[in-house]
């Protein structure tokens, strides 16, 4: 009897042994490294990499970028009028918040309003200056928000109203500050994510969920604004993801995210006495130092020949047409944004301008801190594939405007290329757009192209045509046979 008891045991252990065998080994947790920590996680003001690295995750919009054109994400389909003025939007049906409240047409109004709200003051409201009344609204011109051309006219169904055919419209509602907003809660998310810890950043599973569950429960985002600790971070397998990896060579499993969308930018002061004339602007631009620039990391940095990448034509970088004024005899003041990758594209722009004087330092917090340099660095990266996105934003409250630059012809143009059906005719006024401001008003040039870098654990693998993307969905446990 005792054999008999002995064997059963034996076999029992054997059975529970090989079930917990069969049984995958849970997903470790995903941890992410950010450059900054987010100081806005409301996707209608939120304005840094940071912050969108995390509301990618949680959140979702109309539409989304797929081979860089927008397509229907939260919409089930949409339809223009017949001249380009009216847009109608119809919602999927059974989406659900977090917390298990329907998603309706009104949480895109509600977002709306509190986009162009003038006491939000969001840096993002531009992007719907072209629906009619909105400019207005946030201007405080029109007193209240149902003059503004959004209606949501029933619970799935949205119109939006234009002062003009607008018809790239579409990818304008792909950016995060166009996701939907919830009054009552106003934190609630409803993509495949929702946070559930603050410090650090903590992501996990959002069972309401209308997509593919991801195959990553857990999101961890670690602040490490030092790139040399981040990188030893990723070495010593305390990190899985790198999103931005600043300028370094020979980096070992190194990716590049492609289309590149990344333009370094110096704009010009126009309210300074040193840089007050055209002349003397394009004078210093012929002395910005951009081989060197382009020789501190050639693994990541390309020349630019115009203000954006898809823009084909050259505009003769490096060789400003026009007369050339007298370069200044005292210092030039350069403010940089206070991270490692501008901070030494500052350094490396001060050493090695030999024929011109130039001052660098952080660029205080403080709104229109900008105005206090005669030079100030930028980073412009491209949320979708869409030219409009940078040129709009040189229009009054747009947030490449630095200096408050008033031009009417350089608007017209924009506006031109805005209303343009024709593709490759938008283009082309986009390059004069380019010209105008680079060669004419000479206001701002472009430095480089720079590739998005990241490197991800060999443990995992990301989607073809998603490489470099903040979206971890895209990412997924590598198969091991």
């Amino acid at each position: 009897m005792q054999l008999i008891l002995r064997a059963r045991f034996v076999i029992i252990c054997i059975l529970l042994c090989g079930a917990s065998l069969s049984k995958a080994s849970p997903t470790p947790d995903f941890r992410v490294r950010l450059t900054s920590a987010p100081q806005n996680l409301n996707w209608n003001s939120a304005t840094t990499g940071s912050e969108g690295a995390v509301i990618l995750n949680v959140m979702e919009g109309l539409f989304e970028q797929k081979k860089q054109k927008p397509q229907p994400m939260l919409a089930k389909s949409f339809q223009w009028s017949k001249d380009g003025l009216t847009l109608d939007i119809e919602l999927h049906s059974g989406i659900k918040w977090a917390d298990g409240t329907p998603l309706q047409a009104k949480h895109f109004i509600d977002s709306f309003e509190n986009l162009l709200n003038p006491s939000t003051n969001s840096p993002n409201a531009s992007l719907l200056f072209d629906i009619e009344s909105a400019k207005d609204y946030f201007l405080g011109k029109a007193k209240s928000f149902q003059q503004v051309g959004v209606k949501a006219t029933s619970s799935t169904h949205l119109t939006l109203k234009f002062k003009e055919p607008r018809i790239n419209f579409l990818s304008v509602l792909t950016h995060w500050p166009t996701f939907p907003y919830r009054k009552d809660k106003p934190t609630m998310t409803l993509g495949p994510y929702e946070i559930t810890n603050q410090n650090p950043i903590t992501l996990e599973t959002n069972s309401h969920y209308h997509g593919t569950k991801p195959q990553i429960p857990k999101v961890i985002f670690e602040v490490i604004p030092d790139g040399k600790l981040a990188l030893e971070s990723f070495q010593k397998n305390e990190l899985e993801y790198l999103l931005h990896v600043e300028d370094e060579n020979n980096l070992p499993g190194v990716g590049f995210a492609e289309p590149i969308r990344v333009v370094a930018l110096l704009h010009f002061n126009p309210l300074r006495t040193r840089t007050n004339s055209p002349e003397i602007r394009r004078a210093i631009m012929k002395l910005i130092p951009l081989d060197a620039l382009l020789a501190a990391d050639p693994h990541t940095r390309l020349a630019a020949k115009n203000l954006l990448p898809m823009l084909a034509q050259d505009l003769g970088v490096g060789a400003a047409k026009g007369t050339l004024g007298k370069i200044p005899d005292s210092s030039l003041t350069l403010g940089y944004p206070n991270d490692e990758l501008s901070r030494s594209v500052a350094n490396t722009i001060q050493s090695a301008s030999h024929q011109i004087k130039i001052k660098i330092e952080p660029l205080p917090s403080a709104y229109g801190a900008a105005k206090r340099y005669d030079l100030v660095l930028s980073f412009f990266g491209l949320d979708y594939s869409e030219p409009d996105q940078f040129f709009s934003a040189f229009f009054a409250q747009g947030g490449l405007d630095l200096f408050d630059v008033s031009s009417p012809e350089l608007v017209q143009i924009i506006q031109n290329a805005r209303f343009s059906s024709g593709e490759q005719q938008r283009l082309k006024l986009y390059d004069e757009a380019a010209d105008y401001l680079q060669n004419k008003l000479s206001i701002v040039m472009p430095l480089f192209y720079r590739r998005r870098a990241f490197l991800l654990s060999p443990k995992f693998t990301q989607s073809p045509g998603d490489f470099g993307s903040p979206q971890i969905t895209k990412i997924s446990v590598k198969k091991t046979r």
